[in-house]
């Protein structure tokens, strides 16, 4: 497992941030963009740890950096320096600690909004600036406080910091919902998931001003990392499975079908289903599922007929049940629907496995975790799949790729490819681009 990958270790990446940055500059193909990050608070090592991860991604930054805490006077008040470096993506680094209109104890309702609509128009003001350069703007939404001055009323009462920042939230939201070209890196989640006495440093903040406590900086800037590279089209698009002890738990072709750990009624069983119905989600966003499992092909399928089983058979797009290399087995996955093995992700139980086809195709993303309570999470929060669009192509993806499979079968039974193109009958259209089909067009020239 590397440093960049999920779970992050953060005192260490912090500390090999040099020597990892100076490889990951040696890799070829990188791709440059311009990446303003504009400042609530200290950025310093934001973007260090930042710059690694879209490194990592194939994407070397060339970094504007604003002033400190004047992420609105650099936006509002441009000098001309932002608009000089023509950015292709904008990060508007802000936090809770940059909300300066926050309620008073002794406020009455009306002044508790009139707080709210002076603080929302300070950040409309500053988001509508930022549009006005013509590239992607990422924006955070805004972490909760550590201290609830009325305990659980503070979600409720006008006078509450929660409720507040709630409010300020939901505003944020609507807005980026409601504007084309803007993105929200979502802070609240981030500092939910991990803890707010995790998330914030009070120390830290009295030391360096830093608005997330430095062992957590890589969480969020992968999540940033995640966007830019959605936006630029490097997602990967599918996953390639294991099945006995990642799919169900036991090995199936030892103990049958009905043997296997996968029902609700067990802990084990529990972990497994739910790991199916996520991947089943997946497969609806338009990722495609596939199989390759060190098994006999008719007891691997035979899982999948189980009715408590979320997945079936059909939800595969490639199946590969052997006993060759499970290595040769993705480069074959890859090459049977026409894509990079770099565009898949590897899930297996077994470190040796994972390690194996780490070494055999570097390219291919591998999952991490050490426990079947752990297969969601490495998927999820590693960005692999982060959603910047989607569009109806996006949703019909999987039966584009079997019509693709198909299509191929069919091609073998010609003497020659231009007889079987003209079996297709395929018609062509020419056109100027147009509203219908911006979003693919979009995603096809990232």
């Amino acid at each position: 497992m590397g440093l960049l990958d999920y779970p992050f270790d953060g005192a260490m990446l912090l500390q090999k941030k040099r020597s990892l940055r100076r490889e990951l500059l040696q890799r070829p193909g990188l791709v440059e963009k311009k990446v303003a990050i504009l400042s609530g608070s200290t950025i310093g090592e934001i973007k260090n740890i930042l710059e690694l991860f879209l490194l990592d991604n194939g994407i070397k930054p060339e970094f504007y950096v604003g002033g400190y805490n004047l992420f609105y006077e650099n936006l509002v008040f441009d000098d001309g320096s932002l608009a000089a470096f023509h950015p292709d993506f904008i990060y508007i680094h802000t936090s809770r600690k940059n909300l300066k209109e926050l309620p008073l104890a002794t406020d009455s309702e009306q002044q508790a909004k009139d707080r709210l609509e002076a603080e929302w128009a300070r950040f409309e003001a500053a988001f509508t600036a930022a549009d006005r350069f013509g590239c992607p703007v990422i924006v955070n939404n805004f972490d909760l406080p550590t201290h609830r001055l009325m305990g659980s009323r503070d979600a409720v009462d006008w006078r509450g910091g929660v409720h507040f920042i709630n409010e300020m939230n939901a505003r944020v939201t609507s807005f980026v919902a409601a504007h084309e070209g803007f993105y929200l890196n979502d802070l609240a989640y981030l500092a939910g998931r991990v803890g707010l006495d995790n998330w914030f440093s009070e120390s830290e903040w009295y030391l360096y001003k830093y608005a997330v406590a430095m062992v957590h900086i890589p969480d969020l800037c992968a999540g940033i990392a995640a966007i830019l590279k959605s936006l630029l089209g490097k997602n990967k698009k599918g996953v390639v499975l294991d099945l006995d002890n990642t799919l169900w738990g036991g090995v199936i072709g030892e103990v049958g079908a009905e043997g296997v750990e996968l029902s609700t009624e067990t802990p084990g069983g529990m972990a497994y289903h739910e790991f199916q119905e996520y991947l089943k989600q997946l497969e609806g966003l338009g990722i495609l599922l596939n199989v390759a499992s060190k098994n006999e092909a008719a007891a691997a399928e035979s899982g999948f007929a189980r009715p408590d089983s979320p997945l079936k058979r059909e939800d595969f797009l490639c199946f590969k049940a052997n006993w060759e290399p499970k290595s040769e087995n993705i480069a074959q996955i890859a090459k049977e629907i026409n894509i990079l093995p770099e565009s898949l992700v590897f899930v297996d139980d077994n470190p040796a496995e994972r390690e194996i086809v780490r070494q055999q195709l570097p390219g291919v993303a591998i999952a991490s975790f050490t426990g079947p309570e752990g297969m969601i999470a490495a998927l999820d929060r590693s960005g692999w799949f982060e959603l910047t669009a989607f569009s109806a192509d996006d949703a019909k993806r999987n039966e584009m790729y079997r019509q693709n499979l198909a299509r191929a079968a069919v091609e073998q039974s010609f003497g020659s490819y231009e007889d079987y193109l003209r079996s297709l009958d395929m018609k062509a259209e020419f056109g100027a681009f147009d509203p219908p089909h911006a979003e693919r067009i979009t995603q096809l020239i990232n």
